[in-house]
């Protein structure tokens, strides 16, 4: 094994409580990051349906009348 990782291998089952505390922090950081990008997106889908419901996309009028 190349020397960079039996020094990493060392310093991380040396300090087992900060590296589980780290990893811990690093996966809750990732998991609320893809929780909030996905209800960004929801958010931004259901405004778009919303918007798409409530103006049509062809407009008909009659001009003899108005």
């Amino acid at each position: 094994m190349p020397l960079i990782f039996d020094i990493a291998l060392t310093h991380i089952a040396g300090r087992g409580r900060q590296t589980l505390v780290a990893v811990i922090g690093v996966a809750v950081g990732v998991g609320f990051s893809i929780a909030m990008a996905a209800l960004m997106q929801g958010g931004q889908d259901d405004f778009v349906r919303q918007l798409v419901d409530t103006m049509p996309h062809v407009d008909i009028t009659d001009e003899q009348r108005t």
